[in-house]
């Protein structure tokens, strides 16, 4: 008993599996981080374009409108006023679907609320069989 060691006891574990394991799960978590970083990114990029884009098509998209109106007034044979007619009701349905493109990057940005309004079901449907008669009509379906 002078102090001397005599003996040690100890373990030993091979830590290297464990220590690979969390390297890979750190590297998978930054790669996630970067991909959640380019995706939001993205997806802001997306909105931009979309509200851009409605905005640069609507602009024109009314110009016709105002213009098919102005011609619907006109004095013209039947015909050509239902011509007339079908083209400025093509361009509503045009600039509605435009609207709600934006108001798809509206929502996606949080700056969109609901309303709620009546509506007349009929013409709903009316314009539903509208948008489909001429073809209807030109490939002979009964």
């Amino acid at each position: 008993d002078n102090g001397d060691v005599e003996r040690m006891v100890g373990s030993n574990q091979d830590i290297t599996p464990t220590k690979l394991l969390t390297e890979r799960l750190e590297f998978a978590n930054t790669e996630l981080q970067s991909a959640l970083v380019k995706a939001a990114e993205s997806n802001k990029a997306k909105s931009n374009f979309l509200a851009n884009m409605s905005h640069e098509i609507r602009t024109p998209m009314n110009g016709v409108l105002g213009m098919l109106s102005l011609l619907y007034d006109a004095n013209m044979p039947t015909e050509q006023h239902e011509y007339v007619k079908k083209a400025y009701e093509s361009s509503e349905r045009l600039l509605g679907i435009l609207n709600d493109i934006l108001d798809f990057s509206r929502i996606e940005s949080g700056l969109f609320s609901l309303s709620f309004a009546p509506f007349a079901i009929d013409k709903l449907v009316q314009d539903a069989v509208e948008v489909f008669r001429v073809n209807v009509q030109q490939k002979h379906i009964e």
